[in-house]
């Protein structure tokens, strides 16, 4: 475990560093639920997209297992400390996903015993239902802005 943490160093924020310290069993559950939320993603869109509505998905299915095991409180922090140091440019990004990893957590809630196949058909009925976020229109989806343009807005995932 100790080696994945290390090699994610590189990646952290100032906060979430901070926050692993602090929090370093809910910290490698969070960790491992990272491949959990990406297979499933996986599995239901095909492929694990950014800005689109699999991201969506992604997150709001990823904070939704980290708050069955690690409760809302620190789920809440950590999913604010890793988007606190994105570039302006990514502003959109970010209201994305901070509003889709709300739409998760607070769907699990306090609530543990729901299992993982059923916190994934829910997530997935909410992008049909129009209850996340996606941008769009993009462009390509490749670096500095990930297929934002000056059109793009975020819109409700059934649109």
């Amino acid at each position: 475990m100790g080696i994945k943490i290390q090699i994610l160093r590189l990646t952290l924020t100032k906060q979430e560093k901070i926050l692993i310290k602090i929090n370093p069993a809910e910290a490698i559950i969070i960790y491992n639920n990272r491949e959990k939320a990406t297979d499933e993603t996986q599995e239901r869109w095909g492929f694990n997209g950014r800005n689109d509505k699999s991201d969506a998905f992604r997150h709001s299915f990823f904070n939704a297992i980290n708050t069955k095991y690690c409760g809302m409180t620190i789920v809440k922090l950590f999913s604010n400390a890793h988007e606190s140091e994105v570039p302006q440019n990514l502003s959109l990004e970010v209201s994305m996903d901070l509003f889709n990893n709300l739409v998760g957590i607070n769907y699990v809630g306090g609530i543990s015993l729901l299992s993982e196949s059923s916190i994934s058909a829910t997530v997935s009925d909410k992008i049909l239902e129009g209850e996340m976020k996606y941008l769009s229109p993009l462009d390509a989806v490749v670096p500095p802005n990930f297929g934002i343009n000056f059109q793009t807005n975020l819109i409700p995932t059934n649109q």
